[in-house]
């Protein structure tokens, strides 16, 4: 395709062309000439320049592309974006930069891209129309663009199913089949997570190494949407995490670790430390006291919660669990198979007051071990189905 423009062009001059004007409703105007070649778009070349305000582009897509406003300019084998404010569905990005063609046969790419909101799931969506309903057969496979060079993306906002993402600012580098991006301020649910993520058709590789410190965790947990631990206070968190292979792999052949640390907070709901609640009450070691409906209603009080995990075969392995609640201390170690949703806790409980009672009537500090109630306890099962078993004495160590 062989294209010029010479002058200016206006909505109010097209609407006397046309009996229907649906692409433009500002102007066009500058002097360029364009060629490309669609089976081989290393070949494009622009000279001149052009500038554009409101205009329509439409896609295969029922969803056209707007062009709020344009300004480009061809010279010496280069096309400069001096800059593209740009509408499709409910995305609206602001884009700048450079075009090249390059040998062999690739164009080379500088671009920095602002977005204001990204919902990926609605674009996603948009996407697919209606594609994956109509068109029963399977489509050819569509060339990849002969794209190389570097993105610098910018958005305050990103929404991915459950996530949250704000912001998100990453500098990509495109080679060949390969996007190397590089997270450098990004914040997924108010957690600082810096790292490199290096994705291609066939696999997804990340290097990850999330932080936070002094953070609200009421926030974090309803961003992402955790249904099996509802609580508040504040958190400060460090781990890092690897993994490599295909996406849906991911979960099995991933690593990491972390610690997290939350101080001067309520546990609302937690299947590991209701079960205790509930096998204490029947026991009747805390009757009166504390009550997994209580919990639920009024938050189980604590002032340290801590944790140290890894994640190794899809399994989370708690190396270090302890709890330091106001009607009672939890400590133990065990392991979330996260694939089967199946537990496996050894716990060592110690009602609180009763250790305080025992401190202040016990002057001599070599007859507590005698009397301290120190239960062990033993959590097995998946998420929906778990069995509290006390443990002989000889498990306290």
């Amino acid at each position: 395709l062989d294209v010029s423009f010479n002058g200016n062009l206006h909505k109010s001059t097209l609407d006397q062309l046309f009996q229907e004007n649906a692409n433009l409703s500002g102007w066009i105007d500058g002097n360029m000439r364009a060629h490309i070649d669609f089976e081989h778009l290393y070949n494009l070349s622009i000279d001149g320049e052009l500038n554009g305000h409101d205009l329509l582009v439409p896609l295969k897509s029922e969803t056209p592309l707007q062009i709020n406003r344009l300004a480009i300019k061809g010279a010496r084998g280069k096309i400069l974006i001096k800059s593209a404010d740009l509408s499709w569905s409910d995305l609206r990005l602001n884009m700048s930069g450079s075009v090249e063609p390059r040998p062999p046969k690739h164009l080379w790419l500088e671009l920095d891209i602002d977005a204001d909101s990204v919902d990926a799931d609605h674009l996603i969506k948009t996407l697919k129309g209606k594609d994956d309903h109509e068109d029963q057969e399977p489509a050819a496979k569509s060339p990849s663009l002969p794209v190389q060079g570097n993105i610098r993306f910018k958005t305050e906002r990103l929404k991915f199913k459950k996530l949250t993402v704000q912001p998100l600012h990453a500098d990509i580098r495109l080679q060949n089949d390969l996007a190397d991006i590089t997270l450098t301020e990004t914040r997924i649910c108010g957690i600082s997570t810096p790292g490199t993520v290096k994705a291609s058709s066939q696999s997804l590789q990340f290097d990850l190494k999330p932080e936070a410190q002094d953070r609200e965790l009421n926030y974090a947990l309803n961003c992402l949407a955790n249904k099996t631990f509802k609580a508040d206070g504040k958190y400060s968190l460090a781990g890092s995490f690897q993994g490599s292979g295909k996406a849906q792999d991911l979960l099995k052949t991933s690593s990491g670790r972390f610690e997290l640390t939350v101080s001067d907070g309520h546990i609302y709901r937690d299947i590991v430390v209701m079960n205790v609640l509930k096998f204490l009450n029947v026991t009747q070691v805390l009757t009166g006291r504390v009550t997994a409906r209580q919990m639920m209603e009024k938050g189980f009080g604590f002032k340290l919660f801590q944790v140290q995990a890894r994640l190794q075969d899809g399994r989370l392995l708690h190396e270090k669990f302890i709890l330091n609640g106001n009607e009672m201390t939890i400590t133990g170690a065990g392991e979330i198979d996260l694939l089967n949703e199946h537990i496996d806790y050894t716990l060592l409980v110690a009602p609180q007051k009763t250790l305080d009672n025992i401190l202040r009537h016990i002057p001599l500090i070599g007859g507590i071990l005698h009397t301290i109630d120190t239960i062990p306890l033993s959590l097995k099962r998946t998420y929906d189905h778990i069995y509290v078993l006390p443990l002989a004495p000889s498990a306290v160590a």
